[in-house]
């Protein structure tokens, strides 16, 4: 579950606009979980909307970035860790670990 909120978060970030039915999809969870976990990253405090319609999606600020969430760079280097030693090595995996080195590079 952890992951999976994670790669969502990440997704939106690099993709700024993408589908519940995407999400839903990709992990192999319902619309209905990604509904849930959407919920629990805006409470969160990750800037994200969702809109109805035709050209609607879930939606995140382009302008956002871990550092806006306020983790510290101890919570990144936690998060980067983790990616790293995850036993199952996947693209969306490296990609993680690439997008948490470019915020660890922020603290710099």
């Amino acid at each position: 579950m952890t992951f999976t909120i994670i790669a969502i978060a990440f997704e939106l970030m690099q993709k700024g606009k993408t589908t519940a039915t995407h999400l839903a999809e990709k992990y192999e969870i319902s619309k209905r979980t990604i509904y849930r976990y959407v919920d629990y990253l805006s409470a969160c405090g990750f800037p994200i909307i969702t809109v109805n319609g035709r050209n609607g999606g879930i939606i995140i600020d382009k302008n956002f970035t871990f550092k806006n969430l306020c983790l510290t760079k101890q919570q990144i280097c936690f998060l980067l860790h983790l990616c790293e030693n995850f036993k199952l090595k996947n693209e969306m995996i490296f990609e993680l670990i690439e997008k948490l080195k470019l915020n660890m590079n922020k603290y710099s």
